[in-house]
């Protein structure tokens, strides 16, 4: 596997910030972030000249070796081998062998357990170690060029997905009969996870933003919201589509309306250089204009990567200035208890004076 290097390096700028000799990481996201793939009970690091390298047990030794791009990988084992196997209890342990001299170890500590972090402080002293998670988590924000071939892939297969949804829609097939085949099809195209429970949510249930598909079957009149998430070699695509069976509701086919016109002023709004508060503000200015304001209740968008909900957060309390290459998405909705919900979400790359918006399905009002 090639290596990503720009990633590497970008990386390796935020550990000379922070002044750390080496970032160790034990989960599987950060994992794959560092090595390209994921491999079981196993450790990654990269050491500040640039160099990634992974340990293992013997078992997923040869896992380690060819399906991530780890510059060094070496395996452990509790008992002495006749092969180059390092004879060590744990991979921290294993790791201090090989590296236990560095300064200054970077952890991220937002995804260890305490039990590992008592392991670490045995093993290097709790002044070595420091907290890692800024170093990744702002590396992580902007993606390289890799990292965007590996979302619009995911994109893709989440679009084809929210497609197979909605050809599903007929009267008396439930909620729960539409995820399925949906999941079905997303895993066929290569999807490596698709997001538990799916988000089908129909008639009244619409206005629950988190509406998982339930046994509820569909009927006519109904409005119905497709939130669908899946991801491809790790990284996701995240697509909301709101359509109507039948016949639209009245005062829903306004909101409808509300809804995508807050939706286009706020992708009109992303660019390099604005802030995530802003791009929330104007979502949110033209639902409160219609009326509508007390019932937006959650953020305008998040960033989108090896992880479904990243930094930034498109909300009135991130004050982060989106970059190039970063990708959010936008996913404004309105929800009134009784009556029913409308949200449309699309997945974004910033852009240098624009953006690109990645989600191609159409997202005008639908009635099937």
């Amino acid at each position: 596997m090639e290596k990503d290097d720009m990633r590497i390096d970008r990386l390796i700028g935020f550990m000379d910030r922070l002044n750390l000799d080496a970032l160790v990481v034990f989960d599987k996201v950060n994992f794959r972030y560092l090595t390209g793939g994921v491999v079981d009970y196993s450790i990654a690091y990269v050491l500040r000249e640039g160099r990634v390298g992974i340990i293992s047990p013997v078992m997923e030794y040869e896992r380690a070796r060819s399906t991530t791009w780890a510059d060094e990988v070496y395996a452990f084992s509790r008992e002495k081998r006749d092969d180059e196997a390092i004879e060590a209890k744990t991979a921290i342990e294993a790791f201090k062998k090989l590296y236990g001299g560095l300064n200054r170890i970077g952890v991220p500590y937002s995804n260890i357990s305490h039990s590992t972090f008592i392991k670490l402080v045995e093993a290097f002293g709790r002044e070595r170690l420091a907290d890692g998670d800024e170093a990744i988590l702002e590396s992580r924000v902007v993606k390289t060029d890799f990292e965007l071939g590996l979302v619009r892939k995911a994109v893709e297969i989440v679009e084809a997905g929210v497609r197979k949804g909605i050809e599903s829609i007929v009267e008396d097939v439930s909620e729960l009969d539409i995820a399925f085949a949906s999941h079905c099809h997303m895993k066929s195209l290569g999807a490596d996870k698709v997001y538990d429970d799916l988000i089908v949510a129909s008639g009244k249930r619409a206005s629950l933003p988190h509406g998982r598909a339930s046994t509820k079957p569909i009927k006519y009149g109904d409005v119905v919201t497709l939130d669908f998430v899946a991801s491809y070699e790790g990284y996701y695509g995240d697509e909301t589509r709101t359509v109507f069976l039948g016949r639209a509701d009245k005062e829903l086919k306004k909101i409808y309306e509300v809804v995508l016109n807050a939706l286009e002023e706020a992708v009109d709004t992303v660019h390099d250089g604005v802030s995530a508060k802003e791009v929330d503000e104007v979502a949110r200015k033209v639902i409160e204009k219609a009326g509508y304001g007390k019932y937006f209740t959650h953020s305008t968008g998040h960033g989108l990567g090896l992880e479904v909900h990243e930094k930034p957060r498109l909300s009135a309390s991130d004050d982060t200035i989106l970059k190039k290459n970063m990708v959010v998405t936008v996913e404004p909705g309105i929800y009134i208890a009784g009556l029913g919900g409308v949200r449309i979400e699309e997945d974004i790359v910033v852009r240098i004076g624009g953006c690109e918006v990645l989600t191609k399905n159409p997202n005008e009002l639908l009635i099937i």
